[in-house]
């Protein structure tokens, strides 16, 4: 926070700052940073907006939901622009409908939300509490009927307060229902249909199939129902009676949605269209469409009056377009990743790079923007597991002996940027050419080719010039500039994954407990782990070496010889390790993250998704984790440094004021600035999120009352 000193006219500033040292004044911070609660706030890098499972989708008066895992609730107007709204769980979100115009919404374990008239989320409260999913939930005008495991069905007359229906004539677990024409249709395993005019009274149906029922869905007068195998079920007789539909396909189906006449159905890696009057539905993953949808698995479809939305696995979604001119539909998705896996992330000072599958690169100035860099074709097909090195050369390796290398190389770039000032009172533009030096370090590769191994690479390391890299059958290389390599070996050829420096030398480790020393990356000794798991990464973290692998192995050791294991509380396997903030962090599969400040006692940290994560890494104020389908998230740290009003500005323009203000913080940081005439009573002017580190922002306002002066300050806001 920065106190801006008055000069003699009201409103006016004296702004000749010099570092700290202001002509006024500086006052100590209104809030320091706010203390880190647990769980971390954990943001989306990539994919873009999220990469959550969507399990369900609506569109409701104008906007978009979707519901996702852990408890991740996302809106939207216009399908690019999403905000999360806080569901106050953590629990899969598997359904939502709309109960008037307030969204009801359920999932794992009993879990219901009802949102408020203020737009927040309500937990309900279940007459029996219960450990089953909830996977569908319908509503008429007057009641709401949630299904799930166990045969469940719960009922509702205002979504708050719920009672399990009994005396069911059916015991099959539940998956999906819908409501329409006065009757509650509601589909599950073993082909289940069962129909009911209220919620409370049900009538077991026959379905003609033993496959699982997974959605039902009503329009027009017409239930669909969509299950395994590729099976398609209609009726026009308010689910009484039900004829099957061929789809051509064998896929489970779970999306159904109608627009148009036109019926849509997805599934795991299916996406079919037919419309009224055509016999057979059009594949729109292949030849059916000319601009054809990935393939993937697709979880929820709806139609909003214009087009289709499909949505699925790591929140890929999906939208058609058509024309009178264009017979075929055309699908567009609504973010650019490539969802290939990523295996490692290594951060320099000025920018963090990440490898993975398809010889996938990625860079990134400040963890939250991320852009593909270009591999040489001899590498394209290759799938890069490891990454390391310094600020003069960094390499990557991989599968069947793959490695690229990119040295620190400088060019100069010209851009030329428009630059907004408000001078006497008037917004000016002017084109501003700005000569910057570009490193080429992590953006430009050379693949080193012929390799001199075929056997797979994965862990990399650096020390005083020297890049060793390991893999499998004891396979030791080194280099200095990344072109020219020197092989060595491990006598025992262990498969090794991991390999990391210490000041007298470098420590490698691999399957089946293998532990390795070397002082110079030629001799190898060795060393007792104590286990048979795979010790599959070793990281020196804060003086220690802490190594983490198969069935929740975590290993410490001060030297590399003698090592001790923790308790870690978890079996999931264990892939990577940083230290950030006075805290040793662990990441590993289906979303697991462990945090100790000793390297000893280890506590589960929850996540915002159950992706399996096998890359960590820390920079300032940041920690970073990279994992499968191209996951990346970010969290912000404490932030021990409120933000700072670097610049200052003021112009008078008759009624008008105009302020220009100047921020420095860290990536992620919130914080509001407020004002004050007497440094006593403080008024919020507006709320920020640092989506760098630097921030320019005008205030414009009218009709001030006249002032000898006015304070600005910086207030730290929760994550």
């Amino acid at each position: 926070m920065r106190c801006l000193k008055p000069n003699a006219h009201a409103h006016g500033w004296a702004a000749d700052f010099t570092g700290l040292a202001l002509a006024g004044c500086l006052l100590a911070s209104a809030a320091t940073a706010v203390a880190q609660a647990a769980p971390l706030p954990w943001r989306w890098s990539n994919p873009s907006p999220h990469g959550n499972n969507v399990y369900d989708l609506a569109f409701h008066n104008g906007r978009y939901w979707e519901v996702t895992d852990h408890g991740q609730i996302y809106v939207s107007s216009d399908r690019v622009n999403w905000t999360s709204l806080a569901s106050g769980v953590d629990s899969a979100l598997r359904a939502i409908t709309f109960f008037g115009d307030r969204a009801v919404i359920t999932g794992e374990a009993g879990t219901i939300l009802r949102e408020s008239a203020t737009g927040a989320f309500e937990a309900a409260a279940l007459d029996s509490p219960t450990a089953d999913w909830l996977e569908g939930v319908a509503a008429s005008d007057a009641v709401l009927v949630a299904v799930g495991d166990n045969a469940a069905i719960y009922r509702s007359t205002d979504g708050l307060a719920w009672q399990r229906v009994a005396n069911l004539p059916f015991s099959d677990w539940l998956r999906s229902v819908a409501y329409g024409g006065g009757t509650f249709v509601a589909v599950g395993e073993n082909g289940l249909i069962g129909t009911s005019t209220d919620g409370l009274q049900w009538d077991k149906r026959s379905s003609g199939v033993t496959v699982a029922l997974n959605r039902v869905a009503y329009s027009g007068g017409v239930f669909f129902a969509t299950g395994d195998a590729g099976n398609l079920l209609s009726s026009v007789s308010q689910g009484t009676n039900w004829q099957s539909e061929p789809t051509g396909v064998t896929n489970s189906l779970y999306g159904f949605a109608v627009g148009n006449g036109t019926r849509l159905v997805a599934g795991n890696s299916a996406l079919l269209l037919k419309a009224a009057g055509q016999s057979a539905w059009s594949d729109q993953l292949g030849s059916g469409s000319l601009v054809p949808a990935p393939v993937w698995s697709y979880y929820a479809a709806v139609w909003d009056g214009e087009r289709f939305v499909v949505a699925g696995q790591t929140g890929l979604a999906v939208e058609s377009f058509t024309t009178n001119s264009i017979k075929s539909t055309l699908w567009f998705a609504e973010d650019d990743s490539s969802r290939d896996w990523l295996w490692e992330v290594l951060n320099l000072p000025d920018q963090s790079i990440a490898v993975g599958d398809r010889a996938t690169v990625l860079t990134s100035p400040d963890g939250i923007a991320w852009h593909s860099e270009y591999v040489p074709d001899a590498l394209t097909n290759a799938v890069f597991l490891g990454i390391g090195g310094s600020t003069n050369l960094v390499v990557a390796a991989g599968s069947d002996g793959s490695l690229m290398y990119s040295p620190r190389a400088l060019t100069n770039l010209v851009t030329t940027n428009e630059v907004g000032t408000f001078t006497n009172c008037a917004w000016t533009t002017n084109s501003v050419t700005v000569t910057n030096t570009l490193d080429l370090l992590g953006l430009v590769w050379t693949p080193v080719v012929p390799s001199p191994t075929a056997n797979t690479l994965q862990g990399v390391c650096e020390r005083d010039g020297l890049v060793v890299v390991v893999g499998d059958a004891g396979t030791v290389l080194t280099t200095t500039n990344g072109a020219t390599w020197t092989t060595r070996s491990i006598a025992s050829q262990p498969n090794l994954s991991s390999v990391v420096a210490l000041d007298s030398g470098f420590v490698a480790t691999g399957a089946a407990g293998a532990i390795f020393t070397s002082p110079d990356a030629v001799n190898w000794s060795a060393r007792d782990s104590g286990t048979t798991d795979w010790v599959y990464r070793v990281r020196r973290l804060n003086g220690l070496l802490v190594a983490v692998g198969q069935n929740g192995l975590i290993l410490t050791s001060p030297d590399g010889v003698t090592w001790s294991r923790a308790t870690s509380g978890t079996d999931a396997w264990l892939t990577d390790a940083t230290f950030a903030d006075g805290r040793y962090f662990v990441c590993g599969t289906q979303g697991t993250v462990l945090s100790s400040t000793n390297a000893v006692d280890w506590v589960p940290l929850s996540l915002i998704t159950g992706k399996s994560l096998y890359g960590l890494a820390s920079r300032p104020g940041q920690l970073l984790a990279v994992g499968v389908e191209d996951v990346i998230l970010r969290a912000l740290l404490v932030a021990t440094t409120p933000v700072a009003i670097t610049a200052y500005s003021h112009a008078d323009c008759g009624a008008l004021t105009a302020d220009q203000f100047s921020f420095r913080g860290l990536v992620d940081q919130s914080f509001r600035l407020e004002s004050s005439a007497d440094l006593e009573s403080w008024q919020s002017i507006r709320s920020f999120t640092l989506g760098s580190p630097d921030l320019d922002f005008w205030l414009q306002r009218t009709n001030l009352a006249p002032a000898q002066g006015e304070f600005f300050r910086t207030v730290a806001e929760p994550q």
